[in-house]
């Protein structure tokens, strides 16, 4: 990722962060006696918060994947149109028009009640 993404600031904070997360317990250790009370304090406490709020995030992460495994899609569609992809429709600018024209093209097909799905995100072209 590090080779095929920008370097810019949006693209670095999670690495920020990280480090920032790894480096504050230690200096916060070395200042503690250096600084007053409650900001010895903070510096104290937020790390462990940090660390505490991102194992409740990872624990329900393993949660939702543990639950997600007995949820498994009906697998019943004749098409699954990826909106965004520009595989098969290159001629939308807007998910509604790569739906509409999605539909063209599944209208042509030996389906007759075709019975399709569409995946997008909300990822913009900039």
């Amino acid at each position: 990722m590090w080779r095929h993404e920008s370097h810019t600031l949006a693209n670095m904070l999670t690495l920020y962060l990280g480090l920032g997360i790894l480096v504050l317990p230690f200096l916060g250790n070395l200042l503690s006696s250096h600084v007053p009370q409650p900001v010895s304090y903070f510096l104290t406490l937020f790390p462990n918060l940090v660390i505490f709020y991102l194992g409740f995030l990872f624990y329900n992460y393993l949660t939702m994947l543990t639950i997600y495994q007995f949820n498994w899609p009906h697998l019943r569609q004749d098409y699954i149109i990826v909106l965004g992809d520009g595989w098969a429709e290159t001629q939308s600018k807007t998910t509604l028009q790569n739906m509409q024209f999605s539909k063209q093209l599944i209208a042509q097909g030996p389906a007759k009640n075709p019975r399709t799905i569409f995946v997008t995100n909300n990822y913009g072209r900039l």
